[in-house]
């Protein structure tokens, strides 16, 4: 075995490099510099494991020490020799245990996200601090005036008719509170309602118009508060930008969260899970006051009929006009309408 190669070799004495030649001949590993020659057997020394031609460090029981540039070339001098080289240093070259290792890593960041974020964010989201909460909630109201939610219209009697009704409801945990309840008019959006992560809740024009009666306005209102209780808002941004989030916690730069957070609250949606939680909390909180959960469903019922019929007439003015229209409803972000209807009806028996 002649495999000439360069290295830079440390006596492990002196901080002098010296510059230095590797053969192998006979089992032996031959160190040639300008003023000396060692010698060493394979099986003296130990090797760090090799990556590609990625650089490797030879260690030698004196203390010496060997690095090679070339680690591509240093394991083809050591294959095949008495030096035993670990299963880390033989894998990257065999081209089965690549594509496993690259298999392995896809799958392990799909379970990551699939699981581990959504398990790490409802945790972070239960700790964020009140300053974060107060910051992602002002910048995504900001954002939903420039989204085309404008002030009302609706009489400021029948508005506080609603929230002095909606206030007088007992929430089934008994602390969980709207901070504040505003109405805004929102011809594009329709009949809709969000809650931000600090409690504000946003209710449209075209929600209260549609509704046959209160307690159906009240319903979504719940369904809404449910989202807050369970911290549905802060899971989700944290969930799209958590490096984002952990820096803002832990570095106390809130604004940098609440810039991103904002849009990703905004343009976002609920999971099923989370849709799920929030109609149960809002159908014990009716329950709680006397009310049945059937007056959600009813609610949910009118809405779907509501924007499907406004999204045929989006779709129809924009093919008269030659355009395609990607339309952003209620039901765009809570998924699963029939099938949380029969829950609550189910839950309402």
């Amino acid at each position: 075995m002649n495999a000439d190669i360069r290295g830079t070799y440390f006596d492990g004495k002196t901080a002098r490099a010296r510059d230095v030649r590797v053969n192998a001949h006979a089992e032996t590993l031959v160190l040639t510099g300008d003023d000396f020659i060692e010698k060493h057997a394979f099986s003296t020394f130990g090797a760090t494991d090799g990556l590609g031609s990625a650089a490797r460090t030879l260690t030698f029981a004196n203390g010496a020490s060997l690095t090679v540039g070339d680690g591509r070339a240093l394991s083809a001098l050591l294959k095949g020799s008495d030096h035993a080289e670990t299963f880390a240093a033989r894998a990257p070259h065999k081209t089965p245990w690549v594509v496993a290792s690259v298999l392995m890593f896809v799958a392990t960041c799909i379970a990551g996200y699939q699981w581990g974020v959504p398990w790490a964010a409802r945790h972070v989201a239960h700790a964020l601090p009140p300053a974060v909460i107060t910051a992602i909630s002002a910048s995504s109201l900001d954002l939903l005036e420039t989204m085309g939610f404008g002030e009302s219209k609706l009489p400021a009697a029948r508005q506080a008719e609603l929230i002095a009704a909606f206030n007088a409801l007992k929430p089934p945990d008994g602390k969980t509170r709207a901070k504040q309840i505003l109405f805004r008019a929102s011809p594009e959006h329709g009949a809709n309602a969000v809650a931000l992560p600090d409690g504000t809740m946003v209710v449209t024009d075209e929600l209260v118009k549609l509704a046959q009666n209160n307690d159906q306005i009240l319903g979504v209102m719940c369904h809404e508060l449910g989202h807050v209780a369970h911290r549905h808002g802060a899971q989700m941004v944290v969930q799209g930008t958590l490096v984002a989030a952990f820096l803002g916690v832990y570095l106390g730069d809130f604004s940098t969260v609440a810039t991103g957070a904002a849009a990703t609250l905004a343009t976002s949606h609920y999971s099923r899970d989370a849709e799920r939680e929030a109609d149960d909390y809002a159908a014990a909180m009716l329950k709680a006051n006397g009310k049945s959960p059937k007056v959600l469903a009813d609610m949910l019922n009118r809405m779907d009929h509501a924007h499907r019929a406004e999204k045929k007439k989006a779709g129809e003015a924009a093919s008269a006009a030659g355009k395609s229209r990607d339309f952003s409803d209620y039901f765009s972000s809570h998924p699963g309408t029939a099938e949380r209807i029969a829950r609550l009806e189910t839950a309402a028996k």
